[in-house]
């Protein structure tokens, strides 16, 4: 007979609250074929793990990931959302780059506690809902897709938009996302925001198909915040891809000078100066793309890669410097490229 064990933590504040609950016939140890069990019986875990009240980015769910997978990946994870738990567009995409991972390690995903108020109306609203991979089970009160008549209608939001690796470009894509932030600015500077963000878009959504190796779709969302009073508007742009990563891309057609950099200061380069393995002519979307969003106001990049994530804000001689560096262990894995930008509008 099988006996239980709970093994509950939690970080500091409420970002994260998890229990593990596994069936436990005989003592266990690691397997080959990666399956713990012991005398032919296998052993599955099951985790339950709790979203806390407050706001989360994409950087701040990373952490929160980080901590709940801290053990490994266990076979079923349930993730509980609080009533108040809020997340930036960023950080929805960024939840659903991990579901994609989960399932490709085998991990069964239920999403709980959402109403369809309050985050669980947002991420119906943001089509997220529609971009489930297979195996993460949505569990709500309510019917979901209610918001179905509304895309593409909002003028301060392009809800979430699937980039498939191996299919032509919706070149419609970077203008109608480029269209949106200049219809939410002032007159004065709209024409050049929208070309900066057309510039942007068009570049790293075109990275996903060509430079990635992805072999499952990419995203791309764009969210304006307009605060109550006495803040700036905010946008947050994300495109994020589930391939091989920039440095693992760039890497191998490096001139031996440039391959002996570390990925900090490598991807630091690529922001500022612009490198790729094409020659001289080609690669600058990147710098471009990072260029043009120093001209608006608190501009903000980060970038994220399967063990390390970098923020970087203006340098005061010009360009971009480092101002945040996350390595594993306190980041969970996660392949690919994803890219946030947040910027002030007025």
């Amino acid at each position: 007979m099988g006996c239980y064990a709970v093994q509950q933590s939690c970080s500091a504040g409420p970002q994260a609250v998890s229990a593990r609950l596994r069936v436990n016939p005989v003592p266990e140890v690691a397997s080959s074929s990666g399956i713990r069990s012991r005398y032919g019986l296998a052993v599955r875990t099951m985790q339950k793990s709790f979203v806390g009240g407050i706001w989360h980015t994409a950087a701040q769910f990373d952490g929160w990931m980080c901590h709940t997978l801290r053990e490994g990946a266990p076979d079923e994870l349930e993730i509980h959302f609080s009533q108040d738990s809020r997340m930036s567009i960023g950080a929805c995409v960024r939840l659903l780059s991990y579901l994609q991972e989960l399932e490709v390690l085998g991990v069964a995903v239920a999403l709980c506690g959402l109403s369809p108020w309050g985050l669980g109306g947002y991420l119906d609203r943001i089509g997220l809902f529609d971009l489930l991979p297979d195996r993460t089970d949505l569990r709500m009160a309510r019917n979901t897709n209610r918001f179905a008549d509304r895309r593409g209608q909002s003028a301060s939001l392009e809800e979430i938009v699937a980039i498939p690796p191996d299919l032509p470009l919706d070149k419609d894509l970077p203008r109608r996302l480029s269209d949106k932030l200049a219809a939410c600015a002032t007159e004065d500077v709209r024409d050049s925001l929208k070309q900066a963000a057309f510039t942007y878009f068009a570049e790293l959504i075109d990275n996903v198909r060509l430079h990635s190796e992805a072999t499952r779709p990419g995203f791309a969302a764009l969210q304006v915040y307009t605060p109550v009073s006495g803040a700036r508007r905010m946008v947050e742009i994300t495109v994020a891809d589930t391939g091989k990563g920039i440095v693992k891309t760039l890497r191998p057609a490096l001139r031996q000078r440039l391959a002996s950099l570390s990925d900090e200061d490598l991807l630091l380069l690529a922001v500022n100066s612009g490198i790729s393995r094409h020659g001289a002519e080609a690669g600058c979307g990147i710098t471009q793309s990072a260029k043009g969003i120093l001209r608006w106001p608190e501009p903000t990049l980060d970038l994220r890669l399967t063990d390390l994530r970098l923020g970087f804000v203006p340098d005061p001689k010009g360009g971009y410097l480092v101002a945040e560096r996350r390595n594993a262990p306190a980041l969970y894995p996660l392949p690919g490229t994803h890219w946030v930008a947040r910027y002030c509008l007025d």
